[in-house]
């Protein structure tokens, strides 16, 4: 699957975090479009107006402002806004201990911090195989 109509949106408080998984992006998919946020309210924000394109996110779960418990919340509140699908991806050092909760709010995939190249461009295999297979 290409990802040249997929938005990519980054969330995470850490710039040095935001930074990595965006290289590891677009070191796979070049022609992605990449968008970062530093909280859960910015990252909804965004969510909104771009909506209408199919959108995976990486989310950190400890975020000043909104957390992103609380962005994935909105985003099951608000499903019918994403037409084309969205795909969630956490992104955390505590995801283990988060793994019931996280389970029920339809997270894709968990990705343990700190976040390799390795296991983002692993998970972007497998969305991508996931896609081509549909």
């Amino acid at each position: 699957m290409s990802f040249s109509n997929t938005l990519f949106l980054i969330v995470d408080d850490q710039e040095i975090n935001r930074k990595l998984i965006t290289y590891s992006i677009t070191k796979y998919s070049k022609q992605s479009a990449v968008l970062e946020a530093c909280n859960g309210a910015e990252a909804f924000n965004l969510l909104k107006v771009h909506c209408e394109k199919h959108i995976i996110l990486f989310t950190d779960i400890n975020m000043p402002i909104m957390d992103g418990f609380r962005l994935i919340q909105l985003i099951n509140q608000n499903k019918s806004l994403f037409i084309k699908g969205i795909e969630i991806i956490v992104v955390s050092s505590i995801v283990e201990s988060n793994l019931p909760a996280l389970n029920k709010l339809n997270v894709s995939y968990y990705l343990q911090k700190p976040a390799r190249l390795k296991s983002i461009e692993n998970t972007l295999e497998k969305i991508s195989s996931q896609y081509a297979n549909t």
